[in-house]
C-alpha cells in the first residue's frame, strides 16, 4: 500500500494478519524459543508474586506487621524487575520482527538486543498505559480509542528511535484517518494474541508472537521500512484483469474499426466489377429533338428517338412511330 502521496494510510485486515502469520510460520522455531522465553520471564516472576501476596498477608494477619512490609517491599521491587525485564524482551522482539522483515537472518540472540532503547520504551509504555488507564475511568470505550491511536507507539520507538512525545505523535497522526478500524484492528490483534491462553497457555507460544509480526506488517505499509519484504500468500498475476499473453504472439493491426458493424470480409469474397469492353465504332452523335440526321453514305433517315436507320422517303418511324416531318 502506497501512502508516500498525501493520503492518510487505511486498515487492511486480512492482508496485515495473513502476512503476519505467514511471516511467522517461516521462521516459527526462532519464534517459539522467543516466546518460551518470554513466558518464562514474565508468568514465572507473576506466579512468585501470587505466592508472596500469599505470605504477606498470612504474616499480617499473624500480627507480624515487619515481616508483612519485607513481603510487600519484595512485592513491589518483583514487580519493578518484571517490568523491566518485560519491557526489555518486547523490544527485542519488535527488533526481530523488523530483522526478519528486511530479510536478515533472525536468531534467539535478537530477543536480548534491545537494551540500548529501554529507557525510552519504559517512558512510552508508561505514558500510554496512562493514558490507556484515564480512558478506562471513562466508560470502558475511550480506553480502546486510546490503544487504537497509540498503536505504533512502541515500534516507532524501536524502529525509528523516536522520543517518546514524537513517537505517540506520529502514531495518532497516522491513525487517525481511519481511526474507527484502527481501534477494532488492535483490538483483534490483542485477542489473537491472547487466544492461546485457552490451550492452558501453551498455545501462546505461537499466538504471541503474532502481535508482532503483525504490527510489524502494519508499520511496514503504515510508515515505510527500507528494504521491507511482502509475505503475501500469493502474489499479484502479471496482468491483473485476465491471463498473461501467450508467449510470441504479436497481435496483427486491423483497419476494421466500426462498431457494431461486420468484420470485414475475406479478399476473395469482395465484389470485384468486371471489366467492359465497348464497340471500336465511335457513338453516333446525338442531334437535337425534332431533327433528322442523314446517314453519310446510303442517303437514309434516322430516328432521332430509337436510333433506327430508315429510307430517306420515309415519314414514320417504323420501330417507335415519330413523325420524321
Amino acid at each position: 500500500m502506497d501512502n508516500t502521496i498525501g493520503q492518510l494510510p487505511k486498515v487492511r485486515f486480512g492482508d496485515w494478519i495473513g502476512e503476519g502469520w505467514n511471516m511467522f510460520a517461516e521462521q516459527w522455531k526462532v519464534w517459539v524459543l522467543n516466546s518460551l522465553i518470554l513466558s518464562l520471564v514474565t508468568v514465572v516472576p507473576a506466579i512468585g508474586i501470587y505466592i508472596f501476596m500469599f505470605f504477606a498477608l498470612a504474616s499480617a494477619g499473624s500480627g507480624s506487621a515487619g515481616l508483612g512490609l519485607f513481603f510487600v517491599a519484595l512485592i513491589c521491587g518483583v514487580v519493578v524487575l518484571l517490568v523491566l525485564l518485560s519491557l526489555y524482551l518486547i523490544a527485542g522482539m519488535y527488533h526481530t520482527a523488523f530483522k526478519q522483515l528486511r530479510g536478515e537472518p533472525i536468531s534467539v540472540s535478537d530477543l536480548f538486543s534491545g537494551g540500548e532503547r529501554l529507557t525510552s520504551l519504559l517512558g512510552a509504555s508508561f505514558l500510554v498505559g496512562i493514558l490507556v488507564a484515564i480512558g478506562a475511568l471513562l466508560c470502558i470505550i475511550p480506553a480502546f480509542i486510546v490503544a487504537g491511536a497509540l498503536y505504533f507507539t512502541l515500534p516507532l520507538v524501536v524502529e525509528r528511535r523516536l522520543s517518546v512525545g514524537d513517537a505517540i505523535q506520529a502514531s495518532r497522526d497516522a491513525t487517525r484517518g481511519d481511526l474507527f478500524k484502527f481501534v477494532l484492528f488492535a483490538f483483534v490483534v490483542s485477542l489473537i494474541a491472547q487466544s492461546g491462553s485457552y490451550l492452558c497457555y501453551v498455545g501462546m507460544l505461537v499466538t504471541w508472537p503474532l502481535q508482532y509480526t503483525i504490527g510489524a506488517i502494519a508499520y511496514r505499509d503504515v510508515f515505510g521500512v527500507p528494504g521491507a519484504r511482502s509475505f503475501a500468500s500469493k502474489a499479484a498475476p502479471p496482468n491483473a484483469y485476465g491471463a498473461a499473453p501467450v508467449s510470441g504472439y504479436q497481435p496483427v493491426p486491423s483497419q476494421w474499426s466500426g462498431y457494431g458493424s461486420e468484420p470485414p470480409m475475406p479478399p476473395s469474397a469482395v465484389y470485384q466489377p468486371q471489366a467492359v469492353e465497348f464497340p471500336a465504332t465511335a457513338p453516333q452523335p446525338q442531334t437535337p429533338t425534332g431533327a433528322v440526321q442523314q446517314t453519310p453514305t446510303g442517303g437514309g433517315t434516322i430516328c432521332p428517338d430509337c436510333h433506327a436507320e430508315l429510307p430517306a422517303s420515309a415519314r414514320f418511324c417504323a420501330r417507335c412511330g415519330r413523325s420524321l416531318i
